[in-house]
């Protein structure tokens, strides 16, 4: 132990640093100010009474102390500087009083203990890093005085289960929530107009948030890895979705793109495995190389009449089917299946979420006053429609192109009515519990051979009505 002489007013900076062997240390009543690092990786120092007196702890002051376990902040004291109890990895309790404005750079990063902390009102500012590691709290509510959220706040706090953002809240650092793997759900006030790019990256329990108006940019990698998040609706103030933004969302089934969006970053919707459709608005103007990689089940629906040069090349996989020159004229969901016009004619090519197990194909559908003869079935139109147990054809249908059911491993019947001349490949390629029944008495002349290569069993009229 050491006994500091009581006319000391001030401890310097460093004056205790790496003194590995000090387990406790008494600081005279008259100290007002302790300095920069000045109990720096006194490793076995577990508790510290610091005076009332006391109006400035420097940065770093007790940085790496892993031993201690708890410590008072005085009154006087009015902000946090950065690293001040960084990787203090046994500190279970710190109460933060009124005074302090600001908390500062790694201020608490590491403290892996720490299980909860309160931030008082007049906190304007939370730093970079401020609580990052933080792996045992659990929850925490962010006041209204707060305007701003610093790079890697609260990064790796792998227990926080809930946050509260207050309305004073206007932006959230790049990285701010990586890594928090136990939040399930976050509500952004309505001031924030600027979310980081990496915001949420990896929240694998994250199932649902909001996107307030006024945010223009969803950066570089801020949804990447939240595999359970379903649904995100993105406000019409967004212009720009960037790289690897929604990347390996698995469980993302429905999205919006916003008629002002200009640029959709490279892998973008990378690994959106079950997001079955997307509309993209004549806005935009460039699309990233392998934007929508291995979203093995979508089917695209662009305003653009054609490619637009801003658009790389391998924006999409060639196999996946897209439409050209789609709107409010040309386009329509219902009963959880899409329909898009074209000469004229209605095809069905596609599916929403809201499909369920049993779909009815429309024979006619009216859009803005103009009604359609549906014809088609689409290309790949309800690849792996997982859910679909039955649908209804119209004996309006006269083609079903290929790959229309591929993948359908639910569906166990379909009725092919006698008005379709025209079936191409692979049409129920993988659909395991599927009985055909058709009208025609035998294959007609339009069925190319393989469109039952699955070779599902066959009923043609006469065998079974």
């Amino acid at each position: 132990m050491i006994n500091i002489p009581n006319d000391v007013t001030d401890i310097e900076d460093g004056i205790f640093e790496k003194c590995s062997s000090l387990t406790s240390i008494e600081i005279p009543s008259g100290v007002t100010s302790i300095g920069d690092i000045a109990f720096f990786e006194c490793t076995s120092l577990t508790s510290i009474n610091i005076p009332d007196g006391v109006k400035s702890i420097g940065y770093g002051a007790f940085n790496g102390c892993y031993s201690l376990t708890s410590i008072n902040i005085p009154d006087g004291i009015t902000s946090i500087e950065e690293r001040t109890f960084k990787y203090c990895s046994e500190l279970i309790s710190i109460e933060i009083p009124s005074g302090v404005t600001s908390i500062g750079d790694e201020a608490f990063d590491g403290c892996s203990s720490l299980p909860s902390i309160e931030i008082p009102s007049g906190v304007t500012s939370i730093g970079d890093g401020a609580f990052w590691g933080c792996t045992s709290l659990t929850n925490i509510e962010i006041p209204s005085s707060v305007i701003s959220i610093g790079d890697n706040a609260f990064r790796s706090c792998t227990s926080l289960t809930s946050i509260v953002l207050s309305n004073g809240l206007t932006s959230i650092g790049i990285n701010a929530f990586q890594e928090c793997s136990s939040l399930t759900s976050i509500h952004i006030p309505t001031g924030v107009t600027s979310l980081g790019g990496g915001a949420f990256y990896c929240c694998y329990s994250l199932t649902s948030i909001n996107i307030p108006d006024g945010v223009t940019s969803i950066g570089k990698s801020t949804f990447l890895g939240c595999t359970s998040l379903a649904s995100i609706v993105l406000p019409n103030s967004v212009t720009n979705i960037g790289d690897y933004a929604f990347c390996e969302c698995t469980s993302l089934v429905s999205i919006n793109i916003p008629d002002g969006v200009i640029s959709i970053g490279a892998y973008a919707f990378e690994r959106c495995e079950l997001l079955s459709n997307i509309k993209i608005p004549s806005s935009v103007e460039s699309i990233g190389g392998n934007a929508f990689t291995d979203c093995n089940k979508i089917t695209i629906y662009c305003g653009a009449s054609a490619k637009p040069k801003g658009w790389d090349n391998s924006w999409v996989s060639s196999v996946y089917p897209c439409y050209w020159g789609i709107d409010d004229t040309n386009y329509l969901e219902q009963g959880g299946i899409i329909y898009v016009v074209k000469d004229g004619k209605a095809i069905a090519t596609g599916w929403t979420n809201e499909i369920g197990s049993n779909a009815v194909i429309a024979s006619k559908i009216t859009i803005n006053g103009n009604d359609y003869d549906v014809t088609c079935i689409g290309a790949w139109a309800f690849y792996r429609c997982t859910t679909l147990v039955n649908i209804e054809i119209p004996n309006t249908i006269a083609k079903i192109e290929n790959r229309a059911f591929l993948g359908c491993t639910s569906l166990t019947k379909i009725i092919i009515p006698g008005s379709v001349s025209i079936i191409e490949e692979y049409t129920f390629s993988g659909c395991d519990a599927l009985t055909i029944y058709c009208e025609a008495v035998k294959k007609p002349i339009g069925w190319v051979s393989t469109w039952n290569s699955s070779k599902r069993p066959v009923l043609w009229s006469g065998q079974w009505r």
